[in-house]
Order: C-alpha cells, then sequence, then structure tokens
C-alpha cells in the first residue's frame, strides 16, 4: 500500500503501462491484416483486447483500494462514482496478481466460453439515441428499458474513464462513436444541478423532459398491448414523481411491479440503505385520455392493491425497502390509468403527493402484517395505532435498517409517515431526540444514544401521552444501567405496558428482520431487548415468570 506522497510517480508507470498495452495492440492488429487475416475477424479480435486492457485499467489506476478479507485489489468505479482515495495499491501488470494482464484475460476468456456455450441467437445492436429510435412505428413486441436513475449516476463522466483509452486503443476501427474528445454529455438524461446553474427545479424539468421525450419514442414503436418493461431501482419517491410524470405524459399506465434479485450481496452490505432488488415495471399503452376521481376510483384500487401486494411479498422473503420500493410500484396501477386525477373539489392530484399516500398506505399495510407476525391474528393491539414517532421508528429500522439516510430521502420518508423532522416539534429537537442530524444525513438514534435521560419517556409537561419507543428505550437503558429504577419509571410513566411489548417483540423478533433483512436494529439495542423480553414478567410485572405460568393450572389429587 502505497500513499500520496509518491502518487505521481506511481500514475506515471500506470500511464506508461496502459499505454505500452495500447500500442502493442496496435502493433499486433497491423500485423494481422499484412499477414492476409479477414479484416472482420481482426477487429472483433482487437475489440475484446480492448476489453481486457479496460479491465486491466479498472485496477491499475490511483482510485483503488486494497480489500483485505479477499487480498486483491478492488475498484472504486462500479459504485457509479470516480472517488478520491488518500491510499491505494499499485498493481502488477505483467505479474498473475490481482490486477494483471493474465488475470484480466482469463476473465474475458471465461465470459466468451459461457457465452458461447449457451449458442445464443444472434442480435442487432445499434448506437443510437432513445429520444430517436431508428424504427416505424408499431415495430417491437416488448420494449424493456434500464433508464438512468434520477441522480445517482452522471453516466457520461463514468465513460469517460473508459472513453479516452478505448479512443487510443480501437477508436480508429469505430471512428463513428469516437469522434469527440470525451463521451457526448449534453443529451445525457440525468438531474444534474451543475449543468444548469445549480438550479435544481431546472434540472429536474430537464430529466423529466427527457425521459417523456424517450418514452414516447418506446410508445411509438411498441404494438398496441405490447409491454415497456422499466427497471427502476431509485429509492426515494422524488426520482420515483419524475418517472411517473414522464410515463404518463408519454401515454403509458403500469399494470404491474415486481422486484427481482439484481445486486450482489456483498454490495448491500457496503451501501447500507440500497436496494437488494429492481423493481420492474410493466407498463403499456394507455387508450384514451379519460379524467379518474380519487376518492371514487383511485383510492379503493390502491388500498386493495397494496393489501394484497404487502401479503404476498412479505410470504415470498421480500423486506426492507424492497418491499416498501415494490408497493408502491405497484400502487401506481390506478393512478397511472387515468390522464388525470381529481380530488371531489376539481383540483388535480400531482405525482408527489400520491406518491406521499401511497408510501402512507404501504407503510401501514407493513405496520399491521408486523403486528400480526409478533401479536398473530387475535392480538387486541396493533403498532398501526400507536404514537407517530413510534411508528416512525419501527418503519426506519424494518426498512433501512442501521443505516443513515440522506435528508432528502429522509424528508420523503417522513412525509410517508407524518412526523417532522426538524423545529421545535421535530424528531431532531432535544436532548431525547430520536433522530440527529450530522450534515446532510439523519442518525435514527437507538437506546444507548437516549436512554440516560431522566426525562424520558414520561408524559409532556402539557399532559401529552408518553412514547412508547421512549419509554422502551429508557427501560432498556435503565435494565442494563439501574435495574432497580424500572418500578418507579414505570409507575410515572404511564405508557401502556402491553404497547411496549409489542414494539419489543417487533424490533427483536424474526418478524422484523424478514427475508433476508439483517441487522434491523444496532447489535447492542438486538442484545438488550431479547434480554428484556426473556425477563420480561420479572422485570415489568415485578413477579416471576414460575409464577405467571402457574396461572390457570390446578393440582392434581393422588
Amino acid at each position: 500500500m502505497l500513499g500520496n506522497s509518491r502518487s505521481v510517480e506511481i500514475e506515471a508507470r500506470q500511464t506508461l503501462a496502459l499505454f505500452t498495452l495500447i500500442r502493442n495492440l496496435k502493433c499486433i492488429q497491423e500485423q494481422a491484416l499484412r499477414s492476409g487475416l479477414d479484416k472482420a475477424l481482426c477487429t472483433a479480435a482487437a475489440t475484446y483486447v480492448a476489453f481486457i486492457i479496460d479491465r486491466v485499467a479498472e485496477r491499475c489506476n490511483s482510485i483503488t483500494h486494497w480489500d483485505a478479507g479477499g487480498e486483491f485489489i478492488q475498484t472504486d468505479i462500479g459504485d457509479g462514482k470516480i472517488p478520491m482515495t488518500w491510499d491505494f495499491p499499485e498493481s502488477n501488470p505483467v505479474s498473475s496478481g490481482s490486477g494483471s494482464w493474465s488475470q484480466a484475460t482469463e476473465d474475458a476468456l471465461r465470459v466468451l466460453e459461457i457465452l458461447i456455450a449457451q449458442d445464443y441467437q444472434p442480435c442487432i445492436v445499434k448506437r443510437t439515441s432513445a429520444l430517436a429510435l431508428p424504427y416505424q412505428d408499431s415495430f417491437f413486441d416488448a420494449v424493456v428499458t434500464d433508464p438512468p436513475y434520477y441522480q445517482n449516476v452522471l453516466y457520461s463522466s463514468l465513460a469517460d474513464f473508459f472513453y479516452v483509452l478505448l479512443k487510443r486503443s480501437v477508436g480508429h476501427l469505430y471512428p463513428e462513436h469516437f469522434a469527440g474528445q470525451c463521451s457526448p454529455t449534453k443529451a445525457e438524461v440525468v438531474m444534474d444541478h451543475a449543468r444548469h446553474d445549480g438550479d435544481a427545479d431546472t434540472a429536474r424539468a430537464a430529466y423529466e423532459d427527457k425521459m417523456e421525450g424517450a418514452f414516447r419514442e418506446a410508445n411509438r414503436v411498441l404494438k398496441r398491448g405490447a409491454p415497456m418493461v422499466c427497471v427502476y431501482a431509485h429509492k426515494t419517491t422524488a426520482g420515483w414523481a419524475t418517472l411517473i410524470n414522464a410515463l404518463r405524459k408519454a401515454g403509458f399506465f403500469v399494470t404491474e411491479a415486481w422486484p427481482l434479485d439484481t445486486e450482489n450481496a456483498s454490495r448491500q452490505r457496503s451501501k447500507g440503505a440500497a436496494l437488494a432488488s429492481s423493481i420492474f415495471l410493466v407498463s403499456r399503452k394507455r387508450e384514451g385520455e379519460s379524467t379518474g376521481q380519487y376518492e371514487e376510483q383511485v383510492r379503493p384500487e390502491l388500498e386493495a392493491i397494496v393489501h394484497e401486494r404487502v401479503e404476498t411479498l412479505w410470504e415470498m422473503g421480500i423486506s426492507g425497502a424492497d418491499l416498501v420500493i415494490a408497493c408502491v410500484g405497484a400502487g401506481l396501477r390506478p393512478f397511472t390509468r387515468f390522464a388525470r386525477v381529481e380530488y371531489a373539489n376539481g383540483e388535480e392530484v400531482p405525482a408527489e403527493r400520491f406518491l406521499t399516500e401511497v408510501e402512507t398506505v404501504v407503510l401501514e399495510s407493513i405496520l399491521a402484517r408486523l403486528s400480526q407476525e409478533v401479536a398473530g391474528k387475535a392480538g387486541q393491539t396493533s403498532l398501526v395505532g400507536m404514537d407517530p414517532a413510534t411508528r416512525f421508528y419501527v418503519l426506519w429500522r424494518y426498512t433501512y435498517g442501521t443505516a443513515d439516510l440522506d435528508a432528502g430521502e429522509a424528508i420523503i420518508f417522513a412525509n410517508g409517515t407524518h412526523v417532522e423532522l426538524d423545529g421545535t416539534d421535530g424528531l431532531t429537537y432535544g436532548a431525547s431526540a430520536v433522530l440527529q442530524k450530522v450534515k446532510n444525513k439523519y442518525h435514527l438514534r437507538e437506546f444507548t444514544e437516549r436512554g440516560d435521560n431522566d426525562t424520558l419517556g414520561l408524559p409532556g409537561k402539557d399532559g401529552e401521552p408518553s412514547v412508547t419507543v421512549d419509554a422502551l428505550h429508557r427501560v432498556l437503558w435503565l435494565l442494563e444501567h439501574r435495574p432497580p429504577l424500572i418500578p418507579p419509571f414505570l409507575a410515572k410513566c404511564g405508557a401502556s405496558l402491553e404497547h411496549v411489548r409489542l414494539l419489543a417483540q417487533a424490533l427483536a423478533g424474526p418478524a422484523l428482520k424478514g427475508g433476508e433483512l439483517a441487522d434491523v436494529s444496532p447489535s447492542a439495542e438486538q442484545a438488550a431487548l431479547g434480554k428484556l423480553l426473556a425477563n420480561w414478567n420479572a422485570v415489568m410485572e415485578g413477579k416471576p415468570a414460575t409464577e405467571d405460568r402457574q396461572k390457570g393450572q390446578t393440582r392434581f389429587k393422588i
């Protein structure tokens, strides 16, 4: 591992290595052509070799890091960004180790062998603009697209990493694709403030307009009744709102939405709140331009769809943010089948407001299902009826686990759960705050960060009832540090023990973990919840467990 003090020297070596490979590629191609080999075959072979050089370049640069677990060089550009790193490893391209030419060649050959073994049918590949497809009307039986995810990735900037090398290795073979110095950016569909003088509204409008244009072209080339499948994995409803507006304006309505596993599990561990799956939105051409009534037509259908989808996906093991976003996607059907949706007073329902209401229905349905899992179908207590802060805490843990959220995503999530984040009435206010805001991120505080406050969990000065999650966190802290103070605290608290127990079970039990979602709560909180529930009768009700077990039993007379 070498530091930045020698970065200039290292980068010079890396540049020399890459351009030596490019120079040799050109020499070999020229020799092959002079020997009489077919020009098309030489072009194909040179293209594959250029791919191998790109593979070497991924790890022969100054934005890599050393993966100590696997003991190999890891590239950082796979996340869609090109970050600066303070320390980076230097690969040896002529060795057989990580980042070498031989390893990159083996990887490429292995992929080719798999593709050849599959005996795929030949296809036609065209590089063109999605805003002007070179096909006649009603040409395709289906369109499948994976559009840009709002502001997630600046694709043209990322493409330049490889473009500058490909232009020098095979640019002369494909002059129509490498005419510019860098990859094109002006026509890129992305929500980038910097390209619009920092104006977020203008950037968003530009993104939506181009998305609409691309979808209109897809609508034009699709046969009647044919599906368009749109792969989308953005986590926030801000990105979804622009997508839905573009779909509706382009004449599509959503007919289905299903999550499919598309992400590597190791990537999820590194990305925190990232989705483990992508949502496949299936849409078709909308017939007519009718107006729908929200209260009479859209809302009832929305609730029915969401309740069914929560039940279905839960049984399939889908959980967390994937479950929320998948159900939000399915809830778009009743909204998008109309060109316009109105409230009873004639006001149009904007996509942003509808998505907030969809998320509310989804989250309440998930809370109801969580309550059913924890308390059973005969349970009299539900998480749905608890105070907003408690519902917010459970849903955050369920949806995002221990991950912190960017401000934009946290605000949208708060809208769906009907709580305020900031201000005197917000969850970030005061010593007992549920949330902590650090720069542009929000952090959900566990009991170790809140429980030492003597007023936590007590009724408010104006007689407001106790917040259930506050009462639970105070009990967990007292159990760890001052168990004798639990009885007097409970006497002052006034919180429903049934509510506290249901909340503890929801946060600790396998129901909340669902599917493959692990570490819903921090490990310290998980351990404390397990300890509390195991000793509930003695700690919370002041009686030994044996007494509770003997309740209702009678002695047999012999």
